[in-house]
């Protein structure tokens, strides 16, 4: 008895699913979308309409304003994730300028604007010199200090007294911090300043020592005077002491020191041998001291 022969069946032919042939359509438009994008991204962040070509400086008075143009053009070189060139006016690097303008030690405050599709200004201030922060009195080492005390660049050698001299003890001076409170700083020129005006004695050192503050007369001289009092209060009290006969003669050289520390009570040395002990009461009593 013969058995059936049986037929091989063939496989079906092997088609590509509907899925993949949607997943490589979707490839290939997202590829050329991509290529379309950057190829526009990079032609139309290149158009001279939309390139920064001008640097404008305003401000400043010792900075030079090619030294700023020279710093942001710095920046605005290279591209963003080598595509996009960073003179694109719409996104240059505004913040970074700022940052680095502002680290210049004689910068106080910067801005940056774009003002047209192809300009930008750079708008900045700088800290005005109101007086030095020194070593020591006779020291040529001092930092400029604006009129908050803020130490922010090192002066020239300086001669003369163009500017009022401030020291601390065991204090260096250091670019970015302060000498001593802003309210003393600016109290003790306003007291200078009318000292100068109304007697005539030209202070050019101030140091002070936690709340004593001494005043150094150019030609010689010392005023001592403390930070918790009113200076319109130890002007007062100075004035009185040079108006009065006793001490008419007081002039800068002549006299160590004039101590205005307590209040009504004024000691007075004048530097020399064999002065006598005298009270002499010009709204205050005054006691003449010749001790060292």
């Amino acid at each position: 008895m013969f058995g059936r022969t049986r037929k091989k069946r063939r496989r079906p032919t092997e088609r590509p699913q509907p899925m993949l042939w949607r997943q490589l359509l979707i490839g290939i438009s997202l590829t050329t979308f991509l290529a379309l994008l950057i190829t526009g991204v990079w032609h139309v962040t290149r158009l001279p309409a939309f390139t920064l070509t001008s640097v404008q400086v305003i401000g400043g008075v010792t900075i030079p304003a090619d030294q700023i143009q020279a710093l942001t053009n710095a920046e605005l070189t290279g591209y963003y994730y080598r595509l996009i060139p960073k003179r694109f006016s719409y996104l240059y690097p505004k913040d970074m300028i700022i940052e680095k303008v502002q680290a210049l030690e004689r910068v106080k405050n910067a801005t940056v604007a774009r003002t047209s599709r192809y300009a930008i200004a750079v708008v900045f201030e700088e800290y005005e010199p109101y007086a030095l922060w020194c070593v020591d009195r006779a020291s040529k080492e001092c930092l400029f200090i604006d009129r908050h005390g803020y130490a922010f660049t090192a002066a020239p050698l300086l001669s003369g007294g163009a500017f009022l001299r401030f020291t601390v003890p065991d204090v260096t001076p250091t670019i970015g911090q302060s000498v001593v409170a802003a309210e003393l700083v600016r109290g003790s020129q306003t007291f200078v300043e009318t000292t100068y005006d109304q007697l005539g004695l030209n202070i050019v050192a101030v140091t002070v020592d936690a709340d004593d503050i001494a005043y150094y007369i150019a030609g010689g001289g010392e005023i001592r005077t403390s930070a918790s009092m009113a200076y319109t209060q130890t002007l007062s009290n100075l004035e009185s002491i040079l108006g009065s006969e006793e001490f008419s003669h007081l002039a800068p050289g002549n006299f160590a020191y004039i101590d205005l520390r307590f209040g009504d009570k004024v000691f007075v040395h004048e530097g020399v041998e064999e002065v006598a002990t005298t009270t002499v009461e010009v709204e205050l009593s005054v006691d003449s001291d010749t001790s060292e």
